[in-house]
């Protein structure tokens, strides 16, 4: 009976305190979900740059930002630096000391916004990516899509449809004399290829004709200025966008990009690096809102102090007269860590459902723009860090108000009154 009068009058003080209690949630809350919004896409969109860039040490590509040459040929995420000569980089790639594989891409086509990549059957390796239906492209024209791209799409074996210049759906030209026909398309595997559509690197060249669309391969490529001979590029002539290498060892990954970037006109950048250096440039922002959230989580356990505090106060002679009914100290103390611990289980649930809900309308809004998925209904053991110290927030709260308790004086707060 105790231990139900205890609870009963512990969620009945909570419930009379009612400003306090949604002051307080709301300061947790916050406080919680910033951290939960922070962990869970920092930990997701780490994920997926580390399985996107999976097998790939090396990204050959014309001069320009290393970080764009990455963020582009490997994630998809930003438009080229430019082209490079195919036969250049074939020099390199047939350099059996340092390059064990290369395979070779090319963009600057899309279809409804999603990218239209040339490149060889190599690619696929990358990803483990398999077929789940028809088979995988070997003449110009024959498109093979990533599973995101055919169910959005709702293209099936022996579809056809159209590419537009450039990487973005809105006022590209359309290549309306080349159509490409669906042959295969691939498993979900979770990576950016679910995005993309794959084609033979002939049939980037076949649709351009005389001109290299992705010299520029900017999005604003004013393609009315191109001149439609209708000619085959000469075999020598040919380029492409880049060149994903596997580096043979460690020395290999050292010494190529530095002969590269010293002695071509090209450039060779490292998704490794490159990726690392990004998240050191944004690290500083989430470190500022990490310092922000443990604020208004400080200010809760603040706030979760004053109102037991002040309950003391009012509640000391009830307090008393429970001690004299014969309610044991530590069951009192007890009832007030019970309120502390109450107040911070609700601010954390508060801020756990916050923070997972926003990540999920997050990756919501970022699929839409084709970007790396996101997911709220994930759980991260980083998680249970948050819980333990929002909870420990709760128990320190209410530990001076607790002990003061175990130190209440019967028969004084009784004369008192």
């Amino acid at each position: 009976m105790q231990t139900i009068s205890i609870f009963s009058l512990c969620f009945k003080y909570i419930r009379q305190k009612k400003l306090n209690t949604l002051l307080t949630t709301l300061l947790l809350g916050l406080g919680v979900s910033m951290i939960v919004f922070i962990l869970l896409v920092s930990k997701q969109v780490e994920k997926a740059f580390q399985h996107n860039a999976k097998g790939i040490n090396l990204v050959l590509g014309a001069k320009g930002s290393p970080l764009q040459l990455v963020l582009c040929n490997v994630y998809h995420i930003d438009v080229p630096t430019g082209n490079i000569p195919l036969k250049e980089a074939q020099k390199i790639a047939q350099n059996k000391q340092f390059v064990k594989k290369a395979i070779p891409i090319s963009l600057g086509d899309n279809y409804a916004g999603y990218r239209i990549v040339g490149t060889t059957t190599d690619y696929l390796s990358l990803f483990e990516a398999k077929i789940l239906q028809g088979r995988t492209f070997s003449k110009p024209l024959e498109a093979l899509l990533g599973a995101g791209v055919a169910q959005e799409l709702d293209l099936k074996i022996g579809s056809q449809f159209v590419g537009s210049h450039g990487l973005n759906a809105e006022g590209s030209h359309a290549h309306e004399e080349m159509k490409y026909t669906v042959v295969g398309i691939l498993q979900k595997s979770g990576s950016v290829i679910d995005k993309l559509i794959l084609t033979p690197l002939e049939s980037i060249w076949k649709v351009h004709d005389t001109h290299p669309t992705t010299a520029s391969l900017k999005e604003d490529y004013d393609h009315e200025n191109c001149d439609h001979n209708h000619e085959e590029i000469a075999e020598d002539k040919r380029e492409i966008t880049a060149m994903l290498i596997q580096a043979k060892n460690p020395l290999a990954m050292l010494n190529l990009p530095r002969k590269v970037n010293a002695e071509t006109n090209m450039q060779m950048a490292s998704p490794a690096a490159e990726i690392t250096r990004l998240f050191s440039l944004l690290g500083i922002g989430i470190d500022l809102v990490r310092i922000l959230a443990l604020i208004l989580i400080s200010i809760a356990g603040l706030s979760i102090f004053i109102s037991l505090f002040n309950a003391l106060k009012e509640r000391k002679y009830d307090l008393a007269l429970m001690r004299g009914l014969g309610v044991s100290k530590h069951k009192l103390v007890g009832q007030m860590l019970l309120e502390g611990i109450f107040l911070a289980m609700l601010g954390l649930i508060t801020g756990l459902l916050l923070g997972h809900i926003a990540v999920a309308q997050t990756g919501i809004w970022l699929a839409q723009q084709g970007q790396i998925p996101l997911t709220g209904f994930v759980f991260f053991l980083e998680e249970y860090a948050v819980i333990g110290f929002t909870l420990a927030v709760g128990i320190l709260s209410a530990l001076i108000p607790a002990l003061r308790v175990y130190r209440i004086s019967v028969a004084h707060v009784l004369a008192e009154r």
